[in-house]
């Protein structure tokens, strides 16, 4: 806790007193030129600079040891730059917190939540924002940068706790430096993220398939047929004896945009290496043809590439059959039949613990209603940090919060309030009483206007 708490401090004066630090950052008389990009940034005398094989991202760093360790094993200050086209930054999410918290958890960094995101002004007033996080027992600040022209860049800035201050100087300096021009056609991006999906092979529901990646062939492209409302988990494992292929894994629709991109999966995917990438339990939004494609973040190598349908799909032709027996929110599933039954004007109470994290609640509603649904912490140890989510009858999500507006006047900021929200149809609907953390007892409210 002291160490998440000492990372927002450490943010807030990023963002608001970047004078207050101890730190100061070191001179900038290096500087990291990307022709291909329009990009200039300096950094510390006596860093160096590198980039990837494939020119996919770049970095500077304190030590040439560090370049292509993984972030938890870095030992000195590095600052990654990832260059991205605007239709792949949007395809991350659709605005600088989404994408931010999407970039953490593909990253493999410790999540973070959008209102951790906080804009911050550089010297040459590019639409900027960071984040703090952790990964293991490094602190890491993540970061986005928007010409809003050709390009936009990400970056990761790690090192060990004990340099967190120095780092966060010297990052900031280093994003006051920045410089944007027009780019000259470089990719970037992990091989560009456009790819050619004209030879995608099929790939179906259960399927593991194999290829390689190479410095020729630096992606093999997928297709399948999906329905709106399956959860897909995708996943893209290092086989080869080399162990130097550092896989990533990127879904697109039909039009080949991208939906959602992954280089390391969660440590909770348990799979063979830590540089192994999964997509999971990502929802579809609609029914059609999808794309995978299977590349790299660096190296080359053999591949396995498993492409799985979740037990809370919406299942094609099944969609809205009433017949919907159990709900899931992360790990813990949760029977229809057990949900409790509220009415508009009800307030109930529950408790969220280790062992049930969720609470599953059904009502009936109408097309137009408006409704109000309230989740407050109520025990005194203040200590659960309430979710609340908002499913139609075929178990699909159609909202949730995690931290009401303020204009909610709610007793503590981490309480949770979807607010003033329209049913698009007649039927029952779900809502899951959960967290994002913590444990507890709360109170549930239900009303419509």
């Amino acid at each position: 806790m002291f160490r998440k708490l000492f990372l927002i401090m450490l943010l807030l004066g990023l963002v608001l007193l970047p004078t207050a630090f101890s730190a100061q950052a070191q001179d900038l008389t290096e500087t990291l030129e990307l022709e291909d990009f329009g990009f200039t940034m300096s950094y510390p005398d006596g860093w160096q600079e590198f980039a990837s094989d494939d020119n996919a991202f770049f970095g500077v760093g304190e030590d040439e040891a560090d370049f292509n360790a993984p972030f938890a094993n870095v030992r000195n200050q590095m600052v990654y730059v990832f260059p991205v086209t605007i239709d792949q930054l949007e395809g991350l999410g659709g605005d600088a917190a989404e994408r931010l918290v999407s970039f953490a958890e593909s990253a493999g960094f410790d999540s973070i939540r959008e209102r951790d995101v906080e804009e911050l002004e550089i010297a040459n007033g590019y639409p900027t924002f960071v984040a703090s996080t952790t990964i293991e027992d490094r602190v890491g600040i993540l970061g986005e940068v928007n010409s809003e022209d050709q390009f936009a860049f990400l970056f990761i800035a790690v090192a060990r706790e004990r340099d967190a201050e120095d780092l966060a100087a010297n990052f900031l300096a280093m994003l006051d430096s920045i410089e944007l021009g027009e780019g000259g056609g470089g990719s970037g991006g992990g091989d560009d993220f456009t790819f050619d999906t004209s030879d995608a092979e099929p790939i179906e529901y259960g399927d593991t398939v194999e290829g390689e990646i190479t410095e020729d062939v630096t992606f093999v492209v997928y297709e399948f047929e999906g329905s709106e409302g399956d959860f897909v988990t995708i996943t893209m494992i290092d086989t080869s004896r080399r162990d130097t292929l550092d896989p990533a894994v990127v879904l697109l629709d039909e039009d080949g945009e991208t939906l959602t991109i992954n280089d390391d999966a969660d440590s909770s995917a348990d799979l063979p290496d830590t540089f192994d990438s999964q997509i999971t339990e990502f929802e579809l939004p609609a029914d059609g043809t999808y794309f995978i494609v299977a590349t790299r973040f660096s190296g080359e190598g053999d591949f396995e590439l498993t492409l799985e349908e979740g037990e809370g799909s919406g299942g094609g032709d099944d969609s809205g059959s009433g017949d919907l027996v159990s709900i899931s929110i992360g790990d813990f599933e949760m029977q229809v039949e057990d949900a409790e039954a509220l009415e508009y004007g009800d307030t109930v109470e529950g408790e969220i613990t280790e062992d049930a994290p969720a609470v599953l609640y059904v009502f009936e509603g109408q097309e137009g209603d408006v409704v109000t649904i309230t989740m407050i912490d109520t025990s005194r140890r203040d200590t659960l940090d309430p979710l609340l989510v908002l499913a139609d009858e075929n178990g699909d999500e159609v909202t949730r919060n995690d931290d009401a507006d303020s204009s909610a006047d709610l007793p503590d900021t981490f309480d949770s309030q979807i607010t003033e929200f329209e049913l698009p149809a007649d039927g029952v609907y779900y809502v899951i009483a959960s967290r994002f953390s913590g444990e507890g007892d709360y109170e549930l409210t239900i009303e419509s206007n």
